[in-house]
């Protein structure tokens, strides 16, 4: 209640302000005086967020007002009030960093909320700021990528306070490109990504485990790099329930099923599956000599080929093993949906 009757203060003068306010004669002059902002002291900012609980509510408000006028500098020692004991200090900290979220300067709007999303005692609020701080970072990476002759695209319009998981696909292997490896590290810093599909042969080892820490990430999708098989077998390792992929230029051409044995759903039309004899529902049981049990373990495999590249695939087929023989093909996987076609 007392937080409803904060806002309808706020509102209520607010009101009263534009009721009271001078009107301004148009022929009067522009007063070109510059204001210069000095910014306020470290005590200064302890004060205001300790009067964000005064007794008095003239002064809890003034409070508030010199924290919003403060902008960044204030957000580090919001901290306190929005963590603190005080029901009353929380709201109103949530309110200031709120107002600077929206404030359309980026660094600010990142630190709010950064720490708008680490309340303990607001989940709607935190939701709210989860989401906003996904598609501030992807807005910051878009932009950046662009200006260095990247692709950058992100498929989220589903995407809710609720389920805020997005599909995310780079490429930095086009002319266009001018970036660093430094540049490709700007991704580990998403949040809430679902879907993540980058063809960069800049992306090695190091660069995918930071990939794989990307809170909400379910599929990882390592498109022509430099990462090895190694690292993936450290990241299913480590990340159980993330499917990592890595995928070359080359291509069989058979669309599988998805979980379990690598199953055969359907073989496209004129690709090497379809002259080496593959069909639905055989089972693929080792790929160049190397078992395989799992759909993502014969993506990893066939990543280590090149278009051109002859392989032997042994398949199980009505309870018969046959060992089939496939020139593979170039494929373009940034045209293909994550999810089935190998």
């Amino acid at each position: 209640m007392r937080h409803f009757i904060l806002f309808a203060q706020r509102a209520l003068l607010a009101a009263v302000c534009l009721v009271v306010a001078p009107a301004v004669a148009e022929d009067q002059p522009a007063d070109k005086t510059q204001v210069v902002q000095v910014a306020p002291s470290d005590q200064q900012l302890t004060d205001w967020v300790h009067d964000l609980d005064a007794r008095k509510f003239a002064i809890r408000e003034q409070a508030t007002d010199s924290l919003v006028t403060a902008g960044a500098p204030a957000v580090p020692y919001l901290a306190k009030a929005l963590h603190g004991p005080s029901l009353e200090a929380s709201h109103r900290a949530v309110w200031v960093l709120q107002q600077l979220a929206e404030t359309g300067e980026q660094p600010v709007q990142l630190a709010a909320l950064e720490l708008l999303v680490t309340s303990k005692r607001f989940p709607a609020v935190v939701r709210t700021a989860e989401l906003e701080l996904a598609e501030l970072y992807e807005e910051i990476c878009r932009t950046s990528f662009e200006k260095l002759g990247g692709e950058f695209t992100v498929s989220s319009e589903a995407r809710t306070p609720y389920d805020i998981g997005a599909q995310v696909e780079l490429n930095t292997n086009c002319e266009s490109w001018t970036g660093t490896r430094q540049d490709v590290l700007q991704l580990c810093k998403l949040r809430h990504v679902a879907v993540l599909r980058i063809a960069s042969r800049l992306v090695d080892d190091e660069i995918a485990k930071c990939l794989a820490k990307i809170d909400g990430l379910e599929v990882l999708e390592l498109i022509e790099t430099k990462a090895t098989l190694q690292v993936v077998a450290q990241l299913k390792e480590q990340h159980p329930e993330l499917r990592v992929r890595l995928k070359s230029r080359a291509a069989l051409g058979i669309v599988l099923l998805d979980g379990g044995a690598p199953t055969v759903s359907s073989v496209q039309r004129d690709t090497p599956a379809e002259k080496a004899g593959f069909k639905a529902d055989d089972v693929i049981l080792s790929l160049g000599g190397h078992k395989v049990a799992t759909f993502d373990e014969l993506t990893t495999r066939i990543a280590q080929y090149d278009p051109g590249d002859t392989v032997t695939i042994r398949v199980l087929r009505e309870e018969e093993e046959l060992d089939l023989t496939a020139t593979l093909v170039e494929a373009n996987w940034l045209n293909e949906k994550p999810l089935g076609d190998r």
